[in-house]
């Protein structure tokens, strides 16, 4: 039977590699690496009544939730889904929700518009398989740019809180071994 470990993440990241190796401190070189871009899942907290030790563990399963590949931001990824226009072209970023500024105003001056989605957290999920092979291995799960804050959970256990990841495309990488699930 296989073992799905589940990665859940409140807000933005960008690439996750997932790295199985003999020593106890996090990798400068790749022994066996697991690449998580693909096959994300994006939601809203607001649409979520669950909260990261249940929406990480195999017993929930997302509806209607956005498919994303990272790295990319909340904002990028429903443009990709089309639930907003190319925001490059004429006048489109005006129709987005939340980009009811004055025209030419700096909005990163301004507070957050109040129908803006972007009000509350984002949740991306990601199911995967860990091989058996990494047995008797420490498991590194590496975080290439996190952008802004996030809350990070694997398999029903919360490995590090809003307070501690935090900052503009940072990186971080997490020990992962006592929570991951082998399969």
């Amino acid at each position: 039977m296989n073992k799905r470990s589940l990665l859940c993440l409140l807000l933005f990241l960008f690439s996750i590699p997932l790295f199985a190796q003999q020593s106890a401190t996090p990798p400068r070189t790749v022994q066996d690496k697991i690449v998580l871009s693909d096959g994300w899942a994006l939601q809203s907290s607001c649409k979520i009544d669950h909260k990261g030790e249940v929406l990480s563990t195999p017993q929930f399963h997302p509806q209607s939730w956005y498919s994303v590949s990272v790295p990319t931001t909340v904002f990028a990824a429903l443009v990709k889904k089309k639930v907003y226009p190319d925001p490059g072209f004429v006048m489109n970023l005006r129709s987005a929700a939340g980009v009811t500024y004055p025209i030419g105003a700096n909005f990163s001056n301004l507070p957050m518009q109040p129908d803006s989605p972007y009000m509350v957290p984002w949740w991306y999920r990601k199911e995967f398989v860990i091989p058996a092979s990494y047995k008797g291995k420490n498991i590194w799960l590496n975080f290439h740019g996190i952008n802004y804050r996030a809350n990070i959970w694997l398999n029903g256990k919360r490995l590090a809180s809003s307070e501690d990841v935090a900052g503009a495309w940072r990186t971080y990488e997490f020990n992962i071994t006592d929570a991951a699930k082998l399969g």
